[in-house]
Parts: C-alpha cells; structure tokens; sequence
C-alpha cells in the first residue's frame, strides 16, 4: 500500500468512498501518513461512514480523525 503513486494513493481514498467499502478504512491512516490532502478533503464524508461501521474499522476512523485534527484542526472544527 506504501508503495502506491500519490495519484494512485487519491483514487484509492475515492474507491472506498465511491463503494462503501468500510473496510478499506483500516488503511487509511496509514495513507494518511503519505498523503494527507485528500483525506483532509473528504473527512466530512468519512466521519458520515462512522455510524455504518464495524468496531475495526471505527476504531480506524477514529485514529485518523485524531491524527488530521493534530496536523489541521481547522479541518476537523466544521464536523464537529
């Protein structure tokens, strides 16, 4: 996964929207590590996805809506 193209590493996060694919969420923060713009841009629609979850992956969710309030908080301040 840390291998993919920044190109690539967007159409993923794109994939598991597009699909509903919550599984997909416990990599996340992980990409999120490498390329944090368009997670920033869609954690509106990430944080919608918490209620469908399961523990796992809520639990990812959760993590990386801790780690993009630490580097932007002005990101997080809207869903809150």
């Amino acid at each position: 996964m840390l291998h993919l193209s920044i190109k690539q590493r967007s159409n993923f996060v794109n994939v598991n929207q597009s699909l509903g694919n919550k599984s997909l969420a416990r990599v996340l923060p992980q990409v999120y590590a490498e390329n944090k713009d368009p997670i920033q841009h869609r954690i509106g629609e990430l944080v919608r996805l918490l209620p469908d979850c399961e523990p796992v992956e809520r639990n990812s969710l959760l993590k990386l809506l801790a780690m993009v309030a630490k580097d932007k908080p002005s990101v997080s301040l809207p869903i809150l």
